[in-house]
């Protein structure tokens, strides 16, 4: 293979030409996620939890099961909020479907209990953990609680007192 040949393709593909039986010296393409130098990496802990997009998923304790590394100029795009400050859940369930779908994972930044605007919250109602679409009723200052699913029913009209937001959804990822 030609030199110039492989160079096109790897810039094509995106992959570094050693890829391709090329030299392993310097770096001929954009720096990839597996190769981000560690200190570009943050790590945002994962909990052995799962926010129902549905009913109700019942925590009886919140385990760390891993930690999710995400690229820290990517993250800063998506949440001023500290790392410390950030989790990872999974979602079950189907309530929330088709922004989320049953097994995504989400990022919630726990900095964000006040909702102020229409956007997806982390809730504990009665020891169940949901995450459903939270907004507020700009005169009253109630929140409507709903589903993306029309097959869930909504609840008007609740007190923000009275509801447990525990952050808000800032990213999701799924699996195809």
């Amino acid at each position: 293979m030609q030199e110039a040949d492989r160079r096109k393709i790897a810039d094509h593909f995106n992959v570094a030409e050693y890829e391709l039986g090329g030299p392993r010296e310097g770096r001929d393409h954009p720096l990839g996620f597996f190769e981000a130098e560690p200190s570009n990496l943050i790590f945002v802990r994962r909990y052995d939890v799962r926010a129902s997009a549905g009913h109700g998923s019942l925590v009886d304790q919140e385990l760390s099961n891993g930690e999710v590394p995400f690229q820290a100029a990517h993250l800063k795009t998506l949440t001023p909020t500290p790392h410390d400050r950030l989790s990872v859940l999974s979602v079950k369930g189907d309530s929330m479907y088709p922004t989320l779908a049953d097994g995504d994972d989400i990022l919630v930044d726990q900095d964000e209990r006040q909702p102020h605007r229409d956007a997806i919250y982390v809730l504990r109602l009665e020891d169940a953990l949901q995450v459903k679409r939270v907004s507020v009723n700009p005169i009253t200052g109630r929140l409507t609680i709903k589903s993306d699913n029309p097959l869930y029913e909504s609840w008007p009209d609740c007190d923000p007192r009275r509801t447990d937001i525990l952050g808000r959804v800032v990213w999701v990822g799924r699996r195809l």
